[in-house]
């Protein structure tokens, strides 16, 4: 695109002033380059609008990522805990012997 750039600037313009000569100036050009149109305005809008709104989910599942690795270490250290615990208070009383 960026090679054929005034091949395509040139057909558009053939296309649109339908080959007739037309007076302008050079800062008649620029002004005319710079112009936006309100669609491209609009375009513009909804893209942004797109990033931001893609940005927030991200923050969102971080956080929810961020969260679920909390809980699931503290599960795990939980469950370690409550597991070697019992096993120590179980070993304590098959270690103890009642003779009569």
């Amino acid at each position: 695109v960026c090679k054929m750039a005034f091949e395509l600037i040139f057909a558009f313009d053939e296309a649109i002033s339908l080959g007739h000569r037309e007076n302008v100036t050079v800062a008649q050009v620029k002004q005319y380059c710079e112009m936006e149109s309100h669609e491209e305005r609009l375009h513009k809008l909804l893209m942004q609008s797109k990033i931001n709104e893609t940005k927030d989910v991200m923050k969102r599942k971080a956080s929810e990522i961020d969260k679920n690795k909390i809980e699931k270490s503290r599960g795990d250290k939980g469950g370690f805990m409550a597991m070697s615990g019992s096993r120590r208070i179980e070993s304590g009383f098959s270690d103890m012997s009642i003779s009569s």
